[in-house]
């Protein structure tokens, strides 16, 4: 008759499982890992692609012969335990201490101590997975990397016994770092310029914007003077209502200057026939262009709509702040739109809120 033999890691399973499987299995423990790095040497050839060196860990000698002795009545072995890295290590190094092969060794796993579980997983066993062998290899090598040379140290400078492990030495050690970063750090006093802009459209809600500096270059504001020149700088050169007025007025010279019929003469109560010197009809379209201007100045200086601002100018020629239109003419400013603005508009008008838009 066949008879299986069943590896589990924890004795406590032992007699559960057995009675699950019956008389052909015989079941037995390796109480956890059987093989280690020696204790009193490093166990790492760092010279030899870190090549580990394991040895039987002390008191595990007589469970691994009586493992051996059973093996050898055995047909087949079943190496049954745990479900993870550590469990596939032990499976591992059963089958290399008791020098098992995958004809007659193969691997197990169940995640409940039940019948159905354990007879299912016999249904479908598998070779190590080395994968996860050398997963936890290399944790169990970074372990004694770090802890065999570092808590020695421990032991000297704090208290014997304790053990530096892998991810608190590396963590302490950033911490160390950031510390000493910390300690040698020189403060500079640096600002930052913002502005909360609005736009040409009023109606869009406003953004901000940090200044960067001039002609792409970035610049450094190390102090409250040089936030002050910049601001005073784009104060300057800001397109201010004033400037906007003197760029219109501009325009509307330089109609002026070509506003005459073919074979010369004042502009004044003339037409744009097709017959006009073609200078005539650039000053007409300058003019028209320079009256557009205007009302959009006017919009985004009040921040009405194009209908209100175009009544605000009518309202400003009748009370003589600005020249009316005549001709190509040019309409001359009498007093600037923010003085308007100030004077006249909120007497006349009232805010934008008290009235719709045109």
């Amino acid at each position: 008759m066949a008879k299986y033999l069943v590896i589990v890691e924890s004795p406590a399973k032992v007699k559960t499982i057995k009675k699950f499987l019956g008389a052909k299995y015989e079941v037995m423990a390796s109480n956890g890992h059987v093989r280690d790095f020696p204790k009193s040497q490093f166990g790492i050839d760092v010279e030899n692609d870190f090549e580990p060196k394991y040895i039987t860990i002390r008191g595990k000698g007589d469970i691994l012969a009586k493992l051996r002795k059973e093996t050898k009545k055995a047909d087949k072995v079943f190496l049954a335990t745990d479900p993870d890295r550590e469990g596939e290590a032990i499976s591992w190094h059963l089958s290399q201490a008791l020098k098992l092969d995958d004809k007659n060794a193969q691997r197990i796993t169940f995640n409940e101590i039940t019948q159905n579980a354990v007879k299912a997983s016999l249904k479908e066993p598998r070779k190590i997975d080395m994968n996860l062998v050398d997963a936890q290899q290399t944790r169990r090598i970074l372990d004694r990397l770090v802890g065999y040379k570092i808590s020695p140290l421990l032991w000297a400078k704090v208290k014997r016994g304790l053990s530096a492990g892998r991810v608190q030495s590396v963590a302490l050690r950033i911490i160390c770092d950031r510390e000493d970063e910390i300690n040698a750090f020189i403060p500079e006093e640096y600002w930052t310029l913002d502005a909360n802009l609005t736009g040409n459209d009023v109606k869009k809600l406003p953004f901000s914007a940090r200044y960067h500096g001039k002609n792409g270059k970035k610049a450094e504001l190390k102090s409250a003077a040089e936030v002050e020149a910049v601001v005073e700088f784009i104060k300057e050169h800001n397109a201010s209502a004033e400037y906007n007025k003197d760029f219109i007025s501009t325009m509307e010279s330089e109609a002026a200057k070509c506003g005459n019929k073919k074979g010369g003469g004042d502009s004044e109560g003339g037409d744009s026939s097709g017959d006009a010197d073609p200078k005539f009809r650039e000053a007409v379209k300058l003019a028209i262009d320079a009256g557009k201007i205007s009302t959009s100045l006017m919009q985004r200086m009040l921040g009405v709509g194009y209908g209100r601002a175009a009544k605000i100018l009518d309202r400003m020629e009748d009370l003589g702040y600005i020249s009316p239109p005549d001709g190509n003419k040019p309409r001359r400013v009498i007093i600037t739109m923010q003085e308007y603005m100030e004077k006249v508009v909120n007497d006349e008008f009232g805010t934008d809120s008290d009235s719709s838009e045109d």
